[in-house]
């Protein structure tokens, strides 16, 4: 078009499109920009053109086509090299994450295999049974030798008393932090020990506790029968609603189960927010406490068991209260973590402890709460 024009004798200035086409200058403006030119004067100078023959005039009209062509192509090659090359930095950190957690599968499944105990247990000659509750141990929290030395006056508690089935049953927060992101609400990161790691290396030291806990107790003769349910600090995310089924207890879980296959131990896990253990006669309702704030006769009447006295155990709060109502009992056990910056600022903890239940001879149950070292 512009050749054509300017054999014409034409000017080829952007003044004279604007004049020959009756463009405002906006509209010129908008124009030029979608025919990518560079200067409001000429496309090529009506000079030029005119003193070249139609050869030579051909020649320079391609290779202004050309040199514009070569600049959008690499206008446009630099921009995508650069998406290409940040897709490309994103795609191997995706492998490199995806490579480290396949690892990290691959160790937790070896070390969920089936163990072998070779021991001979102690005879018990009774079959009396009680219920031992610990809670928001919040293992990975400063002061882990303290947590340790609370779990050994337990576990001596048990060994000394003389009822030879015991369910044992964790009520979540056996984590202070699992995952390395930013701490969630309730949590203080002065008081976090990072010595302690996170995700599946914190997991596996857990489960490694509660196994050396729960075959000891079978060395000495206790048959356990295991309950757990997680809670809020257990999850493996931030927000909450990422991790609803708090996969770090979880594993903890599903690791006990597979280790503990060859003895035969019975380690029972809930997935929701509260499940029902029946022991002898009376039945126990229990979760890790977060989300009950419904009335207590209320959350009896949708989960308990009919015809059943009921004990609600929870935790989270850290604190021991026990109340009575018509058919059952509201335990709140306290927590074995002990008290931190975060909980002295709300005055939520009190001495660390954990909780015992035993079903009575007129078919209700009795309460303990024990206490152990601060």
């Amino acid at each position: 078009m512009f050749k054509d024009y300017s054999r014409k004798g034409g000017d080829l200035s952007g003044e004279a499109m604007r004049q020959k086409y009756r463009l405002k200058p906006e509209a010129w403006g908008i124009i030029k920009g979608r025919l990518h030119l560079q200067k409001d004067s000429h496309v090529i100078s009506p000079y030029t053109l005119e003193n070249l023959s139609e050869e030579e005039e051909d020649a320079v009209i391609e290779r202004a086509t050309a040199d514009h062509i070569d600049t959008k192509i690499g206008k446009f090659v630099n921009t995508y090299e650069k998406q290409f090359k940040a897709r490309a930095m994103d795609a191997m950190k995706r492998l490199e994450n995806k490579n480290y957690l396949l690892d990290e599968y691959k160790k937790v499944l070896d070390e969920c295999k089936p163990k072998e105990y070779e021991f001979v247990p102690k005879v018990i000659n009774n079959n009396d049974e009680k219920m031992v509750i610990i809670t928001d141990i919040h293992f990975g929290k400063i002061g882990h030798d303290m947590v340790m030395q609370r779990m050994e006056s337990v576990y001596n508690s048990i060994v000394a008393s003389p009822e030879r089935i015991i369910y044992l049953t964790c009520l979540g927060d056996m984590f202070e932090k699992l995952s390395q992101e930013d701490a969630h609400a309730g949590q203080s990161v002065q008081g976090i020990d990072p010595s302690f790691g996170y995700g599946f290396d914190a997991v596996l030291k857990v489960a490694t506790i509660f196994e050396k806990f729960i075959t000891g107790l079978q060395k000495e003769g206790k048959k356990v029968i295991f309950n757990g349910v997680g809670g809020n600090h257990d999850r493996m995310t931030k927000k909450n609603e990422d991790d609803i089924e708090r996969s770090g207890a979880l594993f903890v879980y599903e690791t006990l189960k597979s280790r503990l296959a060859s003895i035969n131990q019975d380690i029972n896990y809930t997935r929701k927010l509260l499940d029902v253990i029946k022991m002898g006669k009376i039945g126990v309702l229990y979760g890790h406490g977060e989300y009950t704030k419904n009335k207590v006769q209320e959350i009896i009447m949708e989960h308990g068991l009919e015809d059943t006295y009921m004990v609600y155990i929870h935790g989270h709060y850290h604190n021991a209260v026990v109340s009575e109502g018509r058919g059952y009992t509201d335990f709140q056990v306290s927590g074995l973590a002990g008290r931190g910056a975060y909980d002295a600022g709300w005055n939520l903890f009190s001495q660390p402890g954990y909780g015992e239940i035993k079903e009575n001879e007129f078919g209700t149950a009795d309460i303990a709460i024990k206490r152990v070292n601060r």
